[in-house]
């Protein structure tokens, strides 16, 4: 036999899983890149995730300095927060 102890459906199956398998790994390592790529230009681009927390801080800087009163920073506080 040309194949060993194996048949040709068993080395079919076989190749079939490991196929699937290594194309799986490497679109989930491409995924992986794209979403990495994409987070450090939004992060220089200064558009991440710590653009709100920068907004609150200003925002109890300028309360705390008394540049707007406490309805104006309830208010800004809601809007920089999302509710």
């Amino acid at each position: 036999m040309a194949y060993g102890s194996y048949g040709f459906t068993e080395l079919a199956l076989a190749l079939l899983v490991y196929g699937v398998g290594f194309l799986l790994t490497f679109f989930l390592l491409y995924l992986a890149v794209k979403r990495a790529v994409a987070d450090g230009i939004r992060d220089a681009a200064g558009k991440g995730t710590g653009r709100a927390v920068g907004a609150r801080r200003i925002l109890d800087e300028r309360y705390a300095r008394g540049e707007i009163s406490q309805e104006e920073y309830e208010r800004m506080r809601r809007d920089v927060e999302g509710r």
